[in-house]
Order: structure tokens, then C-alpha cells, then sequence
């Protein structure tokens, strides 16, 4: 056998042998869909779910801890109870009591949660006059804005609870940090909201 009619007799045997092999025409079975179109159902898809929230007592004086905020109004100063800052554990929101005094002698006090990733908000309990927390009913998450009354939960957002603005920060222990040692220069930075 001569080498040319051997490499033909090669190349007639494995082109024959791919044609048996082809599935032939693809049927719309065979067709892969596109990766957004279709989930594995070994593939558990994730979807988030808020914990519960554990409403902590009233503040005490000796735990709050005074936080800035930009372009606040003067007459009002921002605090935090140190004993009521959590990160969920399974939901990743950051809960703290609030407390926020107004020049006069009027107080405010709520017990929040901000979820990082999304940059929104929620109240769950208002202090009263009696010093005690009330649960709020009608509990919703809303957006986290620069602006009038969400200039406070903006600047915890930004600057003290959340690290890198997507995720809590890794501790309690660096939120306080973040809180007792500010940033120095955090005007003007060019990110707008």
C-alpha cells in the first residue's frame, strides 16, 4: 500500500467515522440556552432573609457615644449606644440605637438597622417618654439619602458602619474605632448622593 493511498484510506475511515458519530441536525432539546436562562436545579439559588431583630433596652448615658455628621444642623447632636451595635450574622444589617438631641432639651431615640449592600434603612423601635423601647409597626426598608433627615444614617453609612460602602465593617470593636477616631479629611471626597 503506497503512503498516499494509505493516507486516504486514513482520512476516508475518520471522516466516516465522525459522520456516525454527529448527532446529525440539533433538535431544540440540544440547543444550550443562554446561562441566564436556565438554572440547574442541583443549583440552590440564594435569597436573602432578614433576621430577626432583638430590641435592646432603653440607652443608658455612659454608653452613648457622640458621632459627627456633615453639614448637620448645629442645634442637633448624634449619638449611638455602644451596648446596642450588632452585625447579623446570617443578614450582614448593622443594628444600633440611636439617639439624637435637639438644643432645647428634646430627644429622639431609635433603634435602627442599615443594610450596607444596599444602602437602606430601617427602624424597628422608638424610644418613649417613659424610657422604654416601642416596637414600630409597619417595619420597611427604604434608601439611605444625603439629604434633610437621612443625613445622619448617609454619614453612618459612608463613614462608620459600612466597610468599603457594600459591606458592615468586619467588627463591633472597628465600627467603635471608626466612630472615636474619624476620618480627618472626609469633605469633598467627589462621590456625590
Amino acid at each position: 500500500m503506497s503512503a498516499t493511498r494509505g493516507g486516504s484510506w486514513v482520512a476516508t475511515t475518520f471522516g466516516a467515522l465522525l459522520l456516525a458519530l454527529s448527532p446529525g441536525p440539533a433538535t431544540r432539546a440540544q440547543v444550550l440556552p443562554e446561562p441566564h436562562q436556565y438554572v440547574p436545579e442541583s443549583v440552590e439559588e440564594y435569597e436573602w432573609e432578614e433576621q430577626e431583630a432583638n430590641i435592646p433596652p432603653y440607652p443608658k448615658e455612659e454608653n452613648l457615644l457622640e458621632f459627627e455628621v456633615d453639614a448637620a444642623d448645629p442645634r442637633y447632636r448624634f449619638f449611638i449606644d455602644t451596648d446596642s451595635i450588632s452585625i447579623g450574622r446570617r443578614d450582614g444589617v448593622v443594628r444600633y440605637t440611636l439617639v439624637l438631641d435637639i438644643a432645647g432639651g428634646n430627644r429622639t431615640v431609635s433603634y435602627e438597622g442599615i443594610k450596607c449592600s444596599s444602602r437602606e434603612y430601617r427602624t424597628y423601635a422608638m424610644g418613649t417618654r417613659e424610657r422604654e423601647m416601642r416596637p414600630v409597626t409597619r417595619i420597611k426598608w427604604n434608601d439611605v439619602r444625603r439629604s434633610g433627615r437621612n443625613l445622619y444614617r448617609a454619614d453612618l453609612w459612608e463613614f462608620y458602619l459600612c466597610n468599603d460602602q457594600a459591606l458592615p465593617k468586619r467588627d463591633v470593636e472597628e465600627i467603635l474605632r471608626s466612630i472615636r477616631f474619624p476620618l480627618v479629611d472626609r469633605k469633598d471626597r467627589g462621590f456625590g448622593y
